[in-house]
């Protein structure tokens, strides 16, 4: 069991936190099973994209909405955040820049 704390705190230190990373890839996973037109690899890419993303995305949505670390949040709802974010995958990832773009543009002409 040592072996195991040690394996995920060396994870961690590169900002892979692998319980983001599992619940990123279960929402992917539902998005590829109830898609029947992806194909094998499609189905594949769509949870790993999801895992991916929640692991890094979860973390930054956390921050905002805890509006700067004055509201705590567990772990349980981190996970439901990341299994929403790996739901969404690439193209939700898509769908954030593009709003935070426009609101950069909205700011800049006033």
């Amino acid at each position: 069991m040592e072996k195991v704390t040690e394996f995920l705190q060396f994870l961690k230190s590169f900002g892979i936190d692998i319980v983001l990373f599992i619940a990123g890839g279960f929402g992917g996973l539902v998005v590829s099973l109830n898609d029947k037109n992806l194909t094998r690899y499609e189905k594949g890419v769509s949870v790993v994209t999801g895992s991916l993303a929640a692991m890094y995305l979860t973390p930054f949505f956390a921050s905002v909405i805890s509006v700067g670390g004055k509201i705590d949040l567990s772990l349980k709802i981190q996970c439901f955040f990341a299994f929403i974010i790996g739901n969404m995958g690439i193209k939700g990832v898509a769908m954030v820049i593009e709003k935070v773009k426009s609101k950069f543009k909205n700011n800049e002409r006033n």
